[in-house]
């Protein structure tokens, strides 16, 4: 899965929402991606281990306007 949802913007709780949904529909090795413009994992680390995620920077494009990153969060092995 794709996205380009602003997380950034979103509170804790509603990231936590939306991931929960998200990995509910997606198979065990499935994965969400996300670009960002923010410079950092747009995921707090206490979401991701209430999840069981782990978020793995996969590019940076720095000659995009704004420099964009994409990362991909998937289930802890």
């Amino acid at each position: 899965m794709v996205s380009g949802l602003p997380l950034l913007l979103f509170s804790p709780g509603r990231k936590l929402r939306l991931l929960h949904q998200v990995f509910s529909v997606l198979t065990e090795d499935g994965a969400f991606h996300q670009f960002t413009y923010g410079g950092r994992c747009p995921v707090e680390r206490a979401v991701l281990r209430r999840l069981g995620l782990e978020a793995t920077l996969l590019r940076f494009t720095p000659i995009n306007m704004p420099p964009a990153f994409v990362y991909r969060l998937q289930r802890r092995r």
